[in-house]
């Protein structure tokens, strides 16, 4: 889509697509809502189970719960595992809110830690120097589409007897050593946010783990406290469900997740080509060797992010930050986060810009971003 300004030609590129995602599929989706639907089953339904199976083929685990959202998840999940008012859990201090808040939610306190400065991911050296006697878990929060070193991180808890819980909110369809993201740790917890490489119309999450215990203590919050088995109430709960119309149309995106994948690896792969010769003002993404990615985000680096953000505004291309402020440094944190040491995530702060990625995008659209980013830097 484009418009003449100023004598010069302007392309439009959102920085989402979900609605191209529904105009592509439109009869689809409009024919599982009227299944659905009609059926009567809104919440629980059958696609709700037949989500957790799904769930459970993609990420090698033996039970899935399907929840609100990825929020939920986490606060569920900490609590299932009996984490409380005065544990503390390790955690990033780059990443969404909602990677922290949890951990508020069940009383206990946030330890953030550095990043590694080439993926942006939690630091494992940082994060094992920040154990202390206090420290109950782990919570492993993958970014922008990539894994964290899985193996490394439950090797790391194992030795210094710590719970490793995972974020995979960024992170699902992306594998390291083979190993498909959701399968670290004690329990993952999946997100289907609108703006996630599997994003629901609404508000969606999931918990995947092996342990049964931690299913049927998540499964309690979800509903009102109520266990599965006996159909009493006995704990206090939620109303954390998820509409049997959207678990129906998850399952269908999870189907074609590996394609969408790849047209987002088509897209970033065009990206690293157009940019490559910018090396001296651009900073493409780092990709592990031993890892995939699902390029749920296409992140650069840009020492004048700010100027750079606002040229391409200019052009009509909507780039985002991800994320402004380091997590230790977000009002609703400050009061944890004093002893917090992160310089590399702070100097991401102000430096990591993030381009339009999705499978809708169209190879012009990538292009005229490319051409904005090289005109800005007069080549």
């Amino acid at each position: 889509m484009q418009s003449a300004s100023a004598g010069r030609v302007v392309t439009h590129v959102p920085f989402f697509g979900l609605d191209r995602q529904y105009a592509r599929y439109r009869e689809t989706f409009l024919g599982i809502a009227d299944k659905v639907l009609s059926s009567g089953q809104v919440l629980q339904g059958e696609a709700v189970s037949e989500l957790e199976q799904v769930l459970c083929r993609l990420t090698n685990r033996s039970y899935g719960i399907a929840v609100g959202s990825c929020t939920d998840a986490i606060a569920f999940t900490l609590s299932a595992l009996g984490i409380g008012q005065g544990d503390e859990v390790i955690v990033t201090s780059l990443s969404f809110v909602a990677s922290a808040s949890p951990i508020l939610r069940v009383g206990a306190r946030p330890c953030f830690v550095d990043i590694d400065p080439r993926d942006y991911m939690m630091s494992l050296e940082q994060v094992e120097r920040r154990i202390t006697r206090a420290t109950k878990a782990i919570l492993a929060v993958h970014l922008y589409g990539q894994a964290l070193p899985m193996r490394e991180l439950e090797e790391l808890g194992a030795r210094r007897g710590v719970l490793v819980i995972e974020d995979a909110a960024q992170g699902l369809g992306a594998h390291n050593g083979g190993r498909p993201v959701g399968s670290l740790g004690r329990a993952s917890c999946l997100s289907f946010d609108p703006t996630k490489v599997v994003g629901s119309f609404s508000s969606a999450g999931a918990v995947v783990t092996d342990d049964p215990e931690v299913a049927r203590r998540v499964a309690m919050q979800r509903y009102h406290g109520r266990d599965p088995g006996t159909r009493e109430y006995e704990m206090l709960g939620y109303n954390s469900q998820l509409s049997s119309e959207m678990a129906a149309m998850l399952v269908f995106k999870l189907s074609k997740m590996q394609e969408w994948a790849s047209e987002r690896a088509t897209v970033a792969a065009s990206y690293c080509e157009g940019l490559e010769k910018l090396s001296q003002h651009v900073t493409l993404p780092f990709v592990h060797e031993d890892r995939s990615h699902n390029w749920h985000k296409f992140v650069i680096r840009a020492a004048d992010r700010d100027g750079l953000m606002q040229h391409l505004k200019k052009a009509g291309v909507q780039a985002m930050v991800h994320y402004p402020n380091a997590l230790c440094d977000t009002p609703l944190f400050v009061d944890y986060a004093q002893d917090s040491d992160v310089p590399e995530a702070r100097r991401a702060t102000r430096t990591v810009l993030s381009l339009p990625i999705y499978a809708e995008l169209s190879r012009s659209e990538a292009e005229a971003v490319v051409a904005a980013i090289r005109e800005y830097y007069g080549q």
